[in-house]
């Protein structure tokens, strides 16, 4: 071209907007070009991108060129610009807390970030613990629609079944997945069943006559979840004596366990002597329980 020229470069919106993710050229002003029409020539403009923290997937504009100086020069070529978004939201899932039987749990979904245009998170109960979905717990897989706002929370309500059964604390997960790429939802939650149940072993009193055999039945009143063991044993807290002297039962102690049922009976006998001693009255001893195991629920051996 014999004579220097110049040409207006401007940009256009595609997805991506001026002023919000790339600064837009005018026209007649900082889109003039000037070449000095040598064969091959370059020139540069720069289009400054903006950085944002937005969730908003890979955005777009256009640049063309017109009003070229030099009727020598036609401009009608255009180009794309694709801005590649490099942001990532993550969704917590959190909870009230350890819940109690019969009460319900809400799960609270919050996303740190703003992502445009929303997502759908899918949240589930897995039963990976020692609670077991439709007996602790009503199971749940919600879609669950956020608008995208930075900060946005959005909750779900598990309900917990209440029962009347003695049995350790237990547990189920709540976890999440995301229909965006570009969202992460966080670890898998545990939710703890705390129990309010209890149970306890009975011990029934009984008359005996010397030398005879002293049958105690201990009677659980409630079920325990996975059943129990305990110690009974027989000792002296009163008149009769089980260790020395003038023994008038044979001390022992017997590990039994307990299957669990409610009402559920076990058997204990001690064997009482016949000393010959006619003057010393009716005499008593003791059945106590101690060492409690295998079971974490609350049972109370202490009749």
């Amino acid at each position: 071209v014999p004579a220097s020229f110049t040409v207006d470069v401007s940009t256009a919106n595609g997805t991506a907007t001026g002023g919000s993710d790339y600064t837009a050229l005018d026209s007649t002003t900082t889109g003039r070009v000037t070449f000095n029409g040598t064969a091959s020539e370059n020139q540069t403009v720069t289009i400054p991108i903006i950085s944002d923290s937005v969730v908003e997937g890979n955005e777009s504009f256009t640049i063309s060129m017109g009003n070229s100086s030099s009727n020598l020069v036609h401009v009608e070529d255009t180009a794309t610009v694709t801005i590649l978004d490099d942001d990532n939201a993550t969704v917590s899932i959190s909870t009230n807390g350890p819940v109690n039987e019969g009460d319900n749990v809400t799960v609270t979904l919050n996303v740190d970030k703003q992502v445009v245009g929303g997502f759908v998170v899918t949240l589930s109960s897995v039963d990976n613990g020692s609670a077991t979905a439709g007996i602790d717990y009503t199971s749940i897989s919600d879609n669950i629609t956020f608008a995208g706002d930075a900060s946005e929370n959005q909750t779900v309500t598990i309900q917990i079944t209440a029962d009347e059964i003695a049995e350790d604390n237990q547990t189920f997960l709540v976890s999440g997945s995301s229909n965006n790429s570009s969202v992460t939802v966080g670890d898998a939650l545990t939710v703890t069943i705390i129990d309010d149940d209890s149970a306890a072993v009975t011990i029934e009193d009984v008359n005996v006559n010397e030398g005879s055999n002293a049958g105690l039945t201990l009677t659980l009143n409630n079920e325990v979840e996975g059943g129990f063991t305990i110690d009974v044993t027989a000792e002296s807290n009163g008149s009769a004596s089980g260790s020395s002297g003038q023994n008038d039962f044979i001390g022992k102690t017997e590990s039994i366990t307990f299957s669990g049922s409610a009402g559920e009976t076990k058997s204990f006998s001690v064997t009482t002597t016949n000393n010959g001693n006619a003057n010393e009255g009716n005499e008593t001893f003791v059945v106590v329980m101690r060492n409690l195991a295998n079971t974490s629920a609350s049972v109370t051996i202490s009749d």
